[in-house]
């Protein structure tokens, strides 16, 4: 009974000495393995949410940069759109030619007087009245109309004032006199010069 009894305890001792043993294994594992590998993983996590949030902001610079140079870009282009409405202070001289040739084309007589400027407050550009008396036809008036609105050039027309005048036909052999009805305009308005 003895050796029974001897048995039943060193079958006791062997599985506490055994439960022992692996409890101890288990708390090595975990503090020799599982915590620094916990401790890797939380620092490589915080690397990888820190590299996440810089790629994010570069994506948002990015974008920002992208919405800006489309905002230039349009900027540019309105900007160039009024170059070409606003008259350049050292091309008055093409702005004349051009509003001539106009009236050439419709075969209109046209006397153009344009006033000096004054600076517009706050802004880059100047303001000058200008005034065009024209004669011809209204058939010819009209057209000078339309081809003075498609003008690249800006005029803001203030005043037009429209009457009917005769013009005398020269005299040929035939006809002594011919009355030929005409329209004269006399237009006020606002051209846009830049400095």
């Amino acid at each position: 009974m003895k050796s029974d009894l001897a048995v039943k305890l060193n079958n006791k001792k062997r599985i506490f000495f055994e439960a022992f043993i692996f409890i101890l294994l288990v708390l090595i594992i975990i503090f020799v393995i599982a915590k620094p590998l916990a401790a890797k993983i939380k620092e490589t996590k915080a690397q990888i949410d820190a590299y996440q949030l810089k790629l994010e902001k570069e994506y948002l610079q990015a974008k920002n940069i992208k919405e800006l140079s489309a905002k230039i870009k349009t900027v540019e282009k309105k900007a160039e759109e009024l170059n070409r409405v606003f008259i350049n202070e050292n091309r008055g001289l093409e702005f004349v030619t051009t509003l001539e040739n106009t009236a050439d084309k419709n075969n209109v007589s046209q006397k153009i007087n344009l006033m000096d400027g004054s600076a517009v407050e706050g802004s880059l550009y100047k303001k000058a009245p200008i005034q065009l008396s024209t004669q011809g036809s209204f058939k010819n008036q009209m057209n000078y109309l339309t081809d003075l609105e498609t003008l690249s050039y800006y005029i803001n027309i203030n005043t037009l004032d429209i009457k009917l005048s005769a013009q005398r036909a020269p005299e040929t052999e035939e006809v002594e006199e011919v009355i030929k009805p005409d329209i004269a305009m006399f237009i006020t308005g606002d051209t846009y010069w830049s400095q």
